[in-house]
């Protein structure tokens, strides 16, 4: 009887270190999909300025490239009406 109590006694130890550790599984991995969510979330408020300044480049860039083409345009054009 003894050892059948001292197996039951034993069973009881393994489950309650098997929940404390997986309660203690759970947490962690909570906690960093806790973090990991709120390094998402801050990139995610950024990231409509950043698209914006990226847009505004390339927006000064592609006028500056019309700009330089037209100044071409309009050098050859006069070159042309002065011959």
């Amino acid at each position: 009887m003894l050892s059948v109590s001292s197996s039951a006694t034993g069973a009881k130890q393994l489950r309650e270190e098997v929940v404390a550790t997986l309660s203690h599984i759970s947490e962690t991995m909570t906690q960093t999909i806790s973090g990991l969510a709120s390094a998402q979330k801050a990139q995610l408020e950024h990231l409509p300025t950043k698209l914006g300044l990226l847009l505004r480049q390339a927006s000064v860039e592609k006028l500056d490239g019309v700009r330089v083409e037209s100044g071409s345009g309009a050098e050859t054009a006069s070159e042309k009406k002065l011959s």
